[in-house]
């Protein structure tokens, strides 16, 4: 099917611009109002494989220029009018097998079967970058204050990452939702 795409959109090159007007076309041909975007297939920042990491882009994703680096979005997506606000809510379910895919559909699937007052449905972690041109860490807080008292959570913010790396106690986050 992306093979058709590209053809279709960019003249046979994967990019993810052919992949934002194949998710077009349905609009243009009356097609109904949609809410969410699942995209399916993992990315990669360096798709032609500069870097030597062998990470396969089944599905590449938008990157946007930073500073530094590049960043990726998916959000671009399904930014319809190009005002940088995706009108979907997008997430990825980055598989690289057909195997892959049909056993974490089934996971989620399996979350909706729960109990709603399920404890796992009560865990939040809260990861804030530092503060530059938004107040993350006032969002985080609000969102703590949101869950009340039935809710667990553990914040990680910018500066408490900054404190801990000058002290030499760095963990990334995936030690920080290990240990929680």
């Amino acid at each position: 099917m992306w093979r058709m795409c590209y053809d279709e959109y960019s003249y046979g090159n994967k990019n993810p611009q052919a992949v934002k007007e194949l998710l077009r076309e349905p609009r243009r041909h009356g097609g109904g109002r949609r809410r969410f975007l699942v995209l399916m297939g993992d990315a990669s920042v360096d798709p032609r494989n500069y870097l030597g990491l062998d990470v396969v882009d089944y599905l590449p994703t938008k990157m946007w220029p930073r500073p530094i680096w590049q960043a990726p979005s998916d959000d671009w997506f399904a930014d319809r009018d190009n005002d940088g606000i995706p009108e979907l809510g997008v997430g990825r379910l980055p598989v690289r097998s057909a195997a892959e895919a049909a056993s974490l559909v089934a996971k989620l699937a399996g979350y909706r079967k729960q109990p709603r007052e399920a404890d796992w449905r009560k865990r939040v972690l809260l990861v804030a970058d530092e503060n530059d041109t938004s107040d993350f860490e006032k969002a985080s807080e609000t969102v703590k204050k949101d869950l009340g008292r039935s809710g667990r959570s553990i914040r990680c913010t910018g500066d408490v990452w900054g404190r801990a790396r000058r002290a030499g106690r760095c963990w990334p986050v995936s030690t920080a939702a290990r240990i929680w």
